[in-house]
């Protein structure tokens, strides 16, 4: 949908197209965009000179020299479209014809037909319900402390409120993700959590951000084009929104998307972290690369420590997930009221699909569970996670560690688990753990290679580095 940016740069290429300009007739195709009565709208419109087009948050307001003003909203797909030569034939998306008296037309296209159009006398616009609801926008925010009251009430996360347009009108999805990227803020932070500093930063972000799209032609969307060369240029500048799985421009971390207030929401969880849990060092690695070593070293240093395994462990334990499980699978996955690892790992070895069909089921609960444990935590946490980016676990990591180990030994230390087993359906299933292609969002890769005691060193020194940067966090 378009938001305040584009919106405003439909107003000011309408205003230039139409101030001064008067209507002869409208031609309503598609009469129930109009909120009112057709014919009261003719004798009314038809016929009169328009003065002026201004905007109020993104509804497009149409002023007429006679006192009434027409209040349009673009929805999701709405365009305003200049046509030369009011007698060529309209696009069958154009719903709204505006006829003008110096032989130009204006056409109002709606794809989805979800655009609205109402009129009222000027002097009671503020009485319009559309209008009257709506929230100020942040260039009239000028009291920070009254702003800060207000959200200081409110549970619901910052995401939502900034989205609602009865508390802040003018931004939508895209300006709100750019203004929490920019304000450090995480957008499932609880307005009451804000301080006064995070609602100044917010403010002043969100002013500057707009300011800079309007100036830009607003952003390139699917939904939107103003038809001007400068059309979208701050799709260029933009910083995280759909640009999940890419690299922080500010820290380099994979940016993440996650879903709040039924938005997709893009964020950086470094830049943006999340106050609701602590710092979180994710180790990750191949099978028998060490990752548990690690793991071990810090739970002996006194850190709190969690393994996806022992998460997916206990999650096999429940009775509905069992069911579930028996369910998404076959009935034989479960024996006496254990999952059968031996026929698991032969039916995930049967087809990559059904690799993808237990991480879809799975991945979100251990996740959830593993989520749920951090924020009973109260200091720099360690949690390791063998797919964690496949998961995308670095949703909520901050410091991501990686551990290495030459294939011969990693053998050796699979074949010493499993002395009755064949070794190499673990090392099969193993390679679909693809760490080695996020290397770019690693912060450190320790070489699990030469004596146990070079290793546990190589730990110890990377502990004293990841618990120097949650310190500077």
């Amino acid at each position: 949908m378009p938001e305040l940016p584009e919106v405003e740069t439909v107003v000011r290429l309408l205003n230039r197209q139409l101030a001064g300009a008067t209507i002869d007739h409208v031609e309503w195709k598609v009469p129930s965009l109009l909120k009112g009565n057709i014919h009261t709208f003719s004798s009314l419109f038809h016929h009169q000179t328009i003065t002026s087009v201004t905007r109020r948050a993104k509804y497009i307001l149409i002023h007429f020299h006679h006192g009434y003003t027409l209040v349009s909203h673009l929805r999701m797909e709405g365009k305003y479209r200049e046509i030369v030569d009011n007698q060529s034939t309209p696009s069958p998306y154009a719903h709204v014809l505006f006829y003008l008296k110096d032989g130009r037309r204006i056409d109002y296209q709606d794809v989805r037909k979800f655009g609205t159009f109402e009129f009222i006398k000027s002097e009671n616009l503020h009485q319009l319900k559309s209008l009257a609801q709506l929230g100020p926008e942040p260039f009239d925010i000028n009291d920070i402390h009254a702003f800060h009251a207000q959200l200081s009430k409110s549970s619901r996360s910052i995401k939502s409120i900034l989205l609602d347009q009865t508390f802040i009108s003018g931004l939508g999805n895209i300006y709100v993700d750019e203004t929490l990227f920019a304000a450090f803020i995480h957008p499932g932070t609880q307005g009451k959590e804000l301080s006064l500093i995070h609602v100044e930063s917010l403010i002043k972000e969100s002013q500057r951000i707009l300011k800079e799209a309007i100036e830009s032609g607003g952003s390139r969307i699917r939904s939107y084009s103003s038809g001007q060369p400068m059309d979208g240029q701050f799709t260029l500048k933009i910083n995280v929104y759909q640009k999940h799985g890419t690299p922080c421009p500010r820290c380099h971390h994979r940016l993440a998307r996650t879903v709040i207030a039924g938005r997709g929401t893009h964020f950086c969880p470094r830049c943006q972290h999340d106050s609701y849990i602590p710092f979180v060092v994710g180790i990750t690695g191949s099978m028998a690369s060490g990752k548990s070593t690690f793991l071990q070293r810090a739970l002996s240093e006194g850190y709190p420590v969690l393994s996806a395994d022992d998460v997916v462990h206990s999650l096999y334990q429940k009775p509905s997930i069992q069911r579930q499980l028996k369910h998404l699978i076959h009935p034989n996955v479960i024996q006496n009221k254990h999952v059968n690892g031996s026929f698991l790992l032969e039916w995930l070895l049967q087809a990559s699909s059904h690799v993808k069909k237990l991480e879809a089921w799975l991945h979100p609960r251990v996740i959830n569970s593993i989520v749920n444990w951090l924020k009973k935590q109260n200091t720099i946490a360690f949690v390791e996670i063998p797919l964690l980016f496949q998961s995308h676990a670095d949703a909520f990591i901050d410091f991501i560690v990686a551990i290495d180990r030459p294939f011969e030994e990693r053998k050796k230390t699979i074949q010493s688990r499993h002395p009755n087993r064949r070794w190499e359906p673990y090392v099969l299933l193993d390679e679909k753990n693809m760490w080695k292609q996020y290397r770019p969002f690693i912060d450190r890769i320790i070489e699990n290679e030469g004596s146990l005691e070079a290793f546990h060193q190589r730990i110890h020194d990377l502990l004293q580095s990841a618990i120097a940067a949650s310190r500077v966090e």
